[in-house]
Parts: structure tokens; sequence; C-alpha cells
């Protein structure tokens, strides 16, 4: 009998939480282009799941750093936060 398994066990990363994932049909080059094409955001193709792990977690530290910077300096002008926004897409499936 055939077991279910959620997608992250799918991908090989159930230790990890990808809420934030976005499963794509068309190839990633596709996407890359379209995405920057109207969003003008920074792509990055061939990442590994450990690059998504570390680059979340850069994320959540910079979160910290502007809250704490915050307490001292309310009005302090701080720049947004970037996040990280994996796409996957399975090898060999439509």
């Amino acid at each position: 009998m055939a077991k279910d398994f959620s997608v992250t066990q799918k991908l090989g990363c159930d230790k990890y939480a990808l809420d934030n994932c976005v499963l794509v049909k068309a190839s990633v080059e596709a996407v890359n282009v379209v995405i920057q094409q109207y969003f003008k955001l920074e792509l990055r193709s061939q990442c590994k799941l450990a690059d998504y792990v570390a680059a979340n977690d850069a994320s959540w530290r910079e979160v910290e750093r502007q809250r704490q910077a915050r307490k001292s300096r309310p009005d302090k002008s701080l720049p947004p936060v970037l996040w990280v926004v994996p796409f996957w897409r399975y090898l060999n499936h439509q």
C-alpha cells in the first residue's frame, strides 16, 4: 500500500517549515525570467536547501536586530528585511 507523504517529505526537507514554498509547473529558469521582469527581485538558481535555511535564519536575525534598534532609537529608519521564497519543481514532473 502506498503511503501518503507531505510535500516537504517528497522534497527531502521535512525538518524545515516551507510554508512560503511555491511549487511551479514551468522550469525554474522560466519562472526566474518572469519574477525578474515583473517584480525586480534578486533570484538565485541551483540553490540547495541549506542555502534557503541559512538565508531564512539571516532574515530572522535581522528582524531581531531591528527590534533591538527600535527599542533604543524608535525614530530610526530601518531598511526592509529581505525574505527568501523558494520555488520548487519536481524533477521529471509537469
